[in-house]
């Protein structure tokens, strides 16, 4: 486990390394456009032999915005989430997975500090637990996002999020019954460079 946290951890280092420095083209926009943190806690898993399946969300967010106009109600993103879940079966909490999940979001502004959005998307992951439901190694997932983001200011804005995730891995191992789970999702995201929402 030691072994995948450092993976992890060395890769988003090097991904977010450049999207904190300084924007030296005058104006010019970054491809990255908003960062953020959430966190999804399960309320609804899948029951396997030993109990409930509960992985805890732990994600990244990088987003750009195809929306040339930041001043328009509606937008079109495309979100990166690098995340490693630690995950629990009914109280063995030992388990982790990691991966990562890519997703288009459209996002409407009901007032010009509310956005409502969904955010479907479809992730690789590695995941350790093996059950007679689902073998382990590598699985992947559609998730099924929707929510809505409370700017602070123009900089900063408050996630809340309902995630619907479903895990399998397409037949390459078997067993192959699928792991399903919900989630509520709460996360903090920044803007970046000269895009203001």
């Amino acid at each position: 486990m030691k072994k995948y946290f450092l993976i992890i951890v060395f890769s988003l280092a090097i991904i977010s390394g450049p999207l904190f420095a300084q924007n030296e083209q005058g104006g010019k926009r970054k491809f990255i456009n908003e960062i953020g943190l959430s966190g999804g806690f399960p309320y609804l898993g899948t029951n396997i032999e030993q109990g409930k399946y509960r992985p805890i969300l732990i994600m990244a967010n990088f987003a750009h915005s195809f929306t040339k106009n930041e001043n328009n109600k509606s937008s079109l993103w495309i979100n990166f989430e690098p995340q490693i879940n630690p995950a629990s079966v009914g109280h063995n909490f030992k388990y982790i997975e990691y991966g990562l999940n890519i997703s288009m979001k459209y996002s409407f502004a009901i007032v010009p500090c509310v956005l409502v959005y969904v955010m479907p998307g479809y992730g690789v992951y590695n995941i350790t637990v093996n059950t007679e439901r689902q073998a382990n190694g590598l699985i992947f997932g559609i998730n099924l996002p929707a929510g809505f983001q409370v700017k602070l200011n123009k900089m900063t804005a408050l996630n809340f999020q309902y995630r619907f995730r479903h895990l399998s891995n397409g037949g390459l191992k078997n067993p192959n019954l699928g792991l399903q789970n919900n989630f509520i999702v709460f996360g903090i995201s920044r803007f970046l460079g000269n895009y203001r929402k």
